[in-house]
């Protein structure tokens, strides 16, 4: 019985592990994916200026960067 308990507690896991990763903001919006230099860039939108953008060591981590910048808010002037 114990095992079968584990499993489904396993299985639950995975389950909402997959849900998490699809449900970023990365995932839904795919944004391009380049090497810049030495890095990996994630773009949505025309530009570096104009868009939202991520830089990472790995495409995941490229992606990860993407969903904080996605979240950000803008900083204002007097914020610098």
């Amino acid at each position: 019985m114990r095992e079968l308990i584990s499993l489904d507690y396993e299985t639950i896991s995975l389950e909402n592990e997959h849900a998490r990763q699809i449900s970023r903001i990365s995932m839904i919006l795919k944004p391009i994916l380049t090497i810049d230099g030495n890095q990996w860039c994630a773009l949505y939108g025309e530009s570096l200026r104009d868009g939202v953008v991520g830089f990472g060591s790995s495409p995941d981590e490229a992606y990860h960067e993407f969903d904080k910048a996605w979240y950000a808010k803008l900083k204002t002037k007097q914020e610098g």
